[in-house]
């Protein structure tokens, strides 16, 4: 990757416009202008709804999110949470740069991957914190080892 500034005096002091160029228009580039177009990126926690209470779940706290349905399970350090709502939206809350999909039903904190090893049928199998276990299909791998740079 290449950065570049050019100074452009036509611009209001607090305005920056950033372009991005790439051979193609790929994963990691879309990730990279949703990023950038995140108003809410500096945010460190999901506001997740319980029983009519909201409350603040730190990112660097959440290891791993499943969805069975319309039914998300959050793995924190401390707690599990069971909350309704689909993966693609809770995705979209999260800063992309630390959480990475595995799976059609699986989202990953890849601050608390420690390791990942051969499953069952060619897939992989991601090791977190705490022993969470979260399987990696085929589809979603060579975005995962695109993000971790291998």
């Amino acid at each position: 990757m290449k950065v570049n500034f050019h100074q452009d005096k036509s611009l209001l002091d607090n305005e920056m416009v950033v372009e991005v160029s790439a051979n193609q228009l790929s994963q990691p580039v879309i990730d990279l202008i949703k990023t950038l177009s995140n108003d809410n990126y500096s945010s460190k926690v999901l506001p997740i709804t319980i029983d009519d209470k909201t409350k603040m779940i730190q990112f660097k706290d959440i290891i791993a999110i499943e969805v069975l349905k319309t039914d998300l399970t959050i793995v924190t350090n401390s707690q599990i949470f069971e909350v309704k709502g689909q993966l693609k939206n809770m995705l979209s809350k999260l800063p992309i740069e630390s959480f990475a999909q595995v799976s059609k039903s699986a989202i990953i904190n890849l601050d608390h991957l420690q390791s990942i090893e051969a499953g069952f049928s060619g897939n992989m199998v991601a090791i977190l914190s705490h022993q969470v276990k979260m399987g990696i299909s085929r589809k979603y791998l060579s975005d995962l080892k695109l993000k971790l740079r291998m």
